[in-house]
Order: C-alpha cells, then sequence, then structure tokens
C-alpha cells in the first residue's frame, strides 16, 4: 500500500492564539485553585470546566494528513477522519476569505481550526486545517465537504478522485 504523511504546518497566527489562550487558562486555573483553597467551593468547579475544555480542545488538534490509496486520514490526538478516496467528487482550491465569513462550531485559532462550520458559499463543512493560506476543499459523493489545510498536495489528492 502507498502511504504518504503531510504534516500540519501551523500558522503564526494560529501558534499565537493557541499560545495565548494557554497561557490565559492556566493563570484562570491558578487563581481559581487559590480561591478554591480559601473556602470557594466554585472555583474548583470552575477549574475542572476549564481544564476538561482544553482538554477537548487538544484532542482535536490538527496533526497531519495520511493520504493512502484507498482514503485520506485526518488525524488528531484522539481519531481520525477518514475520507475514501473513492467517494471524492470534486477537490478545488478555497480562499480564506470563505472560511473567516462562515459561522463556525469549533475553534477558530486556538489548537488549530477545527469543527463544523458553515458558509453562504459552500454550505456546512468539516474544517481541519492549521494554516488558512492553503485550503482545498473535497466535495463528496454524499454531499459532505471537508476544507484541510495543504493546498501544496491538491495534485495528489485530484490524482485520487480520478480513480
Amino acid at each position: 500500500m502507498n502511504e504518504r504523511s503531510i504534516r500540519m504546518r501551523w500558522s503564526r497566527s494560529a501558534v499565537a492564539w493557541t499560545v495565548v489562550i494557554v497561557a490565559l487558562m492556566a493563570i484562570l486555573t491558578a487563581e481559581g485553585i487559590a480561591e478554591w483553597r480559601n473556602g470557594e467551593p466554585a472555583a474548583g468547579i470552575v477549574c475542572w470546566v476549564i481544564a476538561a475544555a482544553m482538554s477537548v480542545c487538544a484532542l482535536w488538534t490538527p496533526l497531519r494528513i495520511i493520504v493512502t490509496d484507498r482514503q485520506i486520514q485526518l488525524c488528531r490526538p484522539v481519531g481520525r477522519l477518514r475520507i475514501n478516496r473513492s467517494d471524492i467528487v470534486r477537490v478545488e482550491e478555497v480562499s480564506s476569505g470563505v472560511v473567516l465569513n462562515s459561522f463556525r462550531v469549533g475553534s477558530g485559532g486556538p489548537f488549530g481550526y477545527w469543527g463544523r462550520w458553515q458558509s453562504d458559499i459552500l454550505g456546512w463543512y468539516t474544517l481541519f486545517a492549521t494554516n488558512l493560506k492553503d485550503l482545498c476543499l473535497i466535495r463528496l459523493s454524499n454531499g459532505r465537504a471537508y476544507i484541510v489545510s495543504s493546498r501544496t498536495q491538491l495534485l495528489t489528492i485530484k490524482q485520487g478522485a480520478s480513480r
């Protein structure tokens, strides 16, 4: 089986947002622990909520794309999104403006760009990116759409769609 692994390259803004959010959450957690030790039980609950939210975000972080003869796998620390290459009907470049003007249910910078997003132009799509300057749309026969960063790998994906 032919397999190619594509590491996700992070944009400076995604790295900056991630660092800022992690630092802010660390400060809030430290303050919450101090308040909890002073007899404020609600502060302990807030710390657990922050820790859970940060963990979920970190586990959904885009890591790499694996392209095989049969599938494109979008890899995260936990789980993979699998796209059968035979289901691909179209692959095309997408501008970052489409993504930036989308309604989002997911992360818009911290820990990458991921989740379910919706735009007037594309409808609902799953975003899996770490850089908004390098995007391509993968449209499937069942109507689902994925936008991934790694437009530089567009030809590899297109060749799979034509098989």
